[in-house]
């Protein structure tokens, strides 16, 4: 399982670095907001839900290809919009260790960073 987990997360790092450098071109908040998301999801973990679901659709087509890599990376941003939303419900200071989105981002701030995330899953995630 290990070694499709470090596939997804190859992906995701690759999908979310598209999205810093983009921002990086139209205003330097968004970078900041996506470089913070990128190390939020990038965080040690066991990436269960998005694992989960490749294995299922290799299990039913014998093939890992683009659609479900994809697909695994929307769903793996999903999960991390949901660890956002139960930190900040919770009040947590930290999530593996480490500072969680809240205390990192405060106010509207935290709300366009949560949409950003939200944002850009719908492509992936149909």
């Amino acid at each position: 399982m290990n070694q499709y987990g470090l596939l997804i997360e190859e992906r995701l790092r690759d999908f979310i670095n598209g999205l810093v450098e983009d921002a990086t071109g139209y205003h330097p908040f968004m970078a900041e907001v996506y470089s913070s998301l990128e190390a939020f999801v990038l965080r040690k973990g066991k990436r269960l839900a998005s694992c989960s679901t490749l294995l299922t659709y290799k299990g039913y087509t014998n093939n890992i290809d683009e659609r479900i890599l994809r697909f695994s990376v929307g769903i793996e941003l999903y999960r991390h919009c949901i660890l956002v939303h139960d930190d900040l419900v919770d009040g947590d200071e930290l999530r593996r260790g480490e500072k969680t989105l809240h205390r990192i981002f405060s106010g509207k701030s935290l709300q366009l960073s949560r949409q950003c995330q939200h944002n850009q899953i719908s492509p992936l995630v149909p």
